[in-house]
């Protein structure tokens, strides 16, 4: 049975690994892809909302400051996402696999 491949987080082009190890690492890349998109739009939106708030506070020192706390999660979510991203990499290069 050849593996599953969703168009945006494979390469459908590739061919099909019979072994177990190759459909560990095509799981693995797929996961990571995934996990990486979903994080990304949530920070995304979660930097919108926060953009949102403030300006919506009109000047509300206590609902700015909550906004800017907002804006500065979504800003170390971005940064937690980018990380793992690179950290999944570089596991795959240690290990030493395609």
């Amino acid at each position: 049975m050849p593996p599953i491949c969703v168009p945006p987080f494979c390469d459908p082009t590739a061919p099909a690994s019979s072994d177990a190890q190759g459909q560990i690492i095509g799981a693995f890349d797929a996961l990571t892809k995934m996990g990486v998109a979903i994080g990304l739009s949530v920070c995304t939106f979660m930097l919108v909302l926060g953009g949102y708030k403030y300006m919506m506070a009109r000047g509300n020192p206590i609902m700015m400051e909550r906004a800017k706390g907002s804006l500065e999660h979504a800003g170390i979510g971005f940064a937690i996402v980018l990380l793992a991203a690179v950290l999944a990499s570089l596991v795959k290069s240690v290990l030493h696999v395609a």
